[in-house]
């Protein structure tokens, strides 16, 4: 399920895109061109609004699709009929377009805010199928295929560490679900004893291991220049991406495809690298070509390994940023606006002085009108 920052920054750019005098207004009175929006999203968005960061994120958001309605990429000032929200649903399909909101069955909005975290998957998904294609089945334990012995030596001293907080048996292959329940409980933050130095020592044979499949996977340079296409969500239709790098810095970007990036940019090298973090780790780095600018662009980032529930539990999940600037990618062009007419239309969002906002402030109820 999205949090209630998620569903707020989401619901209130599709808010900018409207004929509607503010963002508090929208989120008071509901908007009928939103679907998929149910009566309780909307009261819980109200609340939501009662927090400071909240409504300063959210003012940001409502501000971007007023960006978008105004563009001349985007809407061109023509109110959307309809404007579908994806919200807690997963996609039943390949799932390759990161899209928030299809507007007029036309636009798609990847709404990202505060977050350089690119994309999550299974490690195999990423070091072995270059996220070609989405898992049908359960992968095995990718903890277990590249580093078993540091794992299983691990575990054992981990469980050794315990004695007494919790009842674990003495080898890996015997712990239960049960087990990993009763592990949940602990919440543990650190690791324990001497278990703390044998997880930097697996921790570096994961990253170190890692690296190497993942190479093999990747011989050719077209290769790896379709799996940074995937990294970057670069899909065969256009979306545009409206969100924030910072809390004062707002995101609007039209995404290319692949193929106009090939006529503007080129890959020359990817480079892929274990560091030691403290955790399981692979550095990336793509070093392009500007054929327009004739210049040279490193791309950073970087992918961490990790438990999905917590040390022992759930199977290992990849996790994949983005180091660089967002806004400084390659195929991810400024949004066209006006911003002379866009001002006219925003003016702060009303946030301050609309009446709405003392009725929020002072009552936690009553507030939402359908």
């Amino acid at each position: 399920m999205p949090t209630n920052l998620t569903e707020l920054t989401e619901i209130s750019t599709a808010l900018g895109m409207l004929d509607i005098p503010d963002l508090l207004y929208g989120i008071s009175k509901g908007a009928e061109q939103l679907i998929d929006v149910s009566e309780s999203t909307w009261i819980s968005l109200a609340k939501s609004v009662l927090d400071e960061k909240s409504i300063h994120i959210a003012s940001m958001a409502f501000k971007n699709g007023r960006a978008f309605l105004e563009s001349s990429e985007g809407l061109r000032g023509r109110t959307p009929v309809r404007i579908s929200w994806k919200g807690p649903t997963n996609t039943p399909g390949q799932d390759l377009i990161p899209a928030d909101l299809v507007v007029d069955y036309v636009y798609l909005v990847s709404c990202k805010y505060l977050s350089k975290n690119i994309m999550n998957g299974s490690p195999s998904h990423v070091f072995e199928q270059q996220l070609s294609n989405r898992p049908t089945k359960k992968t095995s334990d990718w903890y277990q295929k590249v580093a078993l012995v540091e794992l299983e030596r691990l575990y054992e001293c981990f469980s050794h560490e315990l004695r007494g907080e919790i009842n674990l048996p003495s080898k890996l292959s015997m712990l239960s679900s049960e087990n990993k329940k009763e592990l949940k409980k602990l919440k543990l933050k650190k690791w324990p004893g001497e278990s703390s130095a044998l997880y930097l020592e697996f921790a570096q044979a994961v990253s170190e291991n890692t690296v190497k499949l993942w190479q093999k996977s990747l011989p050719k340079l077209v290769d790896q220049e379709r799996l940074l296409w995937r990294m970057l969500r670069m899909a065969d239709v256009t979306y545009f991406l409206l969100g924030a790098k910072s809390v004062s810095s707002p995101l609007r970007l039209r995404v290319a495809t692949p193929w106009e990036w090939r006529k503007n940019f080129e890959l020359k090298a990817f480079e892929i690298f274990s560091k030691q973090s403290g955790q399981p780790r692979v550095e990336w780095v793509a070093v392009v070509n500007d054929l327009g600018k004739k210049m040279s662009i490193n791309l950073t980032g970087h992918v961490e390994i990790r438990w999905s529930h917590g040390k022992f539990c759930g199977s290992p999940e990849a996790k994949i940023y983005l180091d660089s600037p967002i806004d400084g990618i390659p195929g991810y062009y400024p949004l066209n606006y006006d911003t002379e007419q866009s001002s006219h239309h925003m003016q702060e969002s009303g946030v301050e002085n609309n009446p709405i906002m003392s009725t929020l402030r002072s009552s936690n109820q009553g507030i939402f009108e359908i």
